[in-house]
């Protein structure tokens, strides 16, 4: 359900005073905080899960804060607010940059196993779309943050992805370049990053770095294709930009503007990376491999059921 912006308050966004427009009177700090705090919440429902930057850059689009360390500020705090408060449920927020490694074990019971294991056999079978294909292809991400949109994506059309923090570390290159070699196939590289000098610099490493670690990949053909930020998005999408930093070394060969990948509405960039993934196979492919793999489960649950294993 869309929020009703008072008039008074679409005066006063940016965030900024507690006053209205130029007026003298005294403005009601709570309510402005209140349809604030629901103006978020509407962001968040309908594209959760989402990073704190990612609900910043939405609340930038629709004009509602400043694109400023201040602004960010603002709706920081009103988000880890609103969770307190129980205005927002603390999943809608996710932070890719800080996980806990393992986690506490439930230990089943002898009877809870073996009544369960053999019933699972069937649903642990998979067909990796990928596998056979006549190209390999892999997803590149310069937002680790944003892991949590691509992933689901990602897993659903057996593409694996490799997400970065700015630059990617020579490890991780090596070992994209280990698979690719395995494969003895060409392959296609999908990029997304930010449209700014180190972005853009970052993309030509990993091409650079992937050549030279995969001769016998880029030799049967290793195609590179930046799929976002691009100046034709910039444009279709009314995308927020920033000022260059001109203390970035590359800033002198770059525009005066730079657009970040988190300013793209996660809708919007969801629905990206399924239609260029889409694209790299034939139409029913998924269908297809969908198919062949229940036929294969059902084949070894009648395998399961001649040896009296399950009903």
């Amino acid at each position: 359900m869309t929020v009703e912006i008072p008039t008074e308050m679409q005066a006063q966004l940016p965030r900024g005073s507690c006053r209205f427009g130029g007026k003298n009177e005294t403005f009601d700090t709570q309510y402005f905080f209140t349809i604030f705090r629901k103006m978020l919440r509407e962001i968040v429902e309908e594209q959760q899960p989402m990073t704190v930057r990612q609900v910043f850059y939405r609340a930038v689009v629709k004009g509602w804060v400043e694109k400023t360390e201040t602004g960010y500020g603002f709706v920081q705090r009103d988000l880890v607010r609103m969770r307190w408060d129980g205005d927002l449920p603390f999943n809608w927020i996710e932070d890719r940059t800080r996980e806990a490694i393992g986690s506490q074990g439930y230990n089943e019971s002898v009877d809870e196993f073996w009544d369960g294991i053999f019933d699972d056999i069937p649903t642990r079978y998979f067909r990796d779309m990928l596998a056979d294909y006549e190209w390999s292809i892999q997803v590149w991400l310069e937002k680790e943050a944003l892991c949590g949109i691509f992933e689901p994506i990602c897993q659903r059309w057996d593409v694996p992805l490799y997400p970065a923090r700015g630059y990617s570390s020579l490890t991780m290159i090596h070992d994209a370049a280990k698979d690719l070699e395995r494969k003895d196939r060409p392959a296609r590289v999908l990029h997304f990053g930010d449209y700014d000098p180190s972005g853009q610099n970052a993309i030509l490493t990993v091409q650079r770095d992937l050549q030279r670690l995969a001769p016998k990949t880029d030799k049967l053909g290793l195609e590179f294709q930046i799929v976002a930020v691009t100046p034709e998005q910039i444009q279709e999408l009314a995308l927020p930009t920033r000022p260059t930093k001109k203390s970035d070394t590359r800033a002198w060969t770059f525009g005066d503007e730079s657009v970040e990948l988190d300013a793209i509405e996660p809708d919007v960039l969801r629905q990206i990376i399924n239609d260029i993934l889409e694209a790299q196979f034939p139409e029913g492919a998924r269908e297809e491999n969908e198919r062949q793999q229940e036929e294969a489960r059902e084949e070894i649950r009648r395998r399961l059921r001649d040896l009296n294993l399950i009903d």
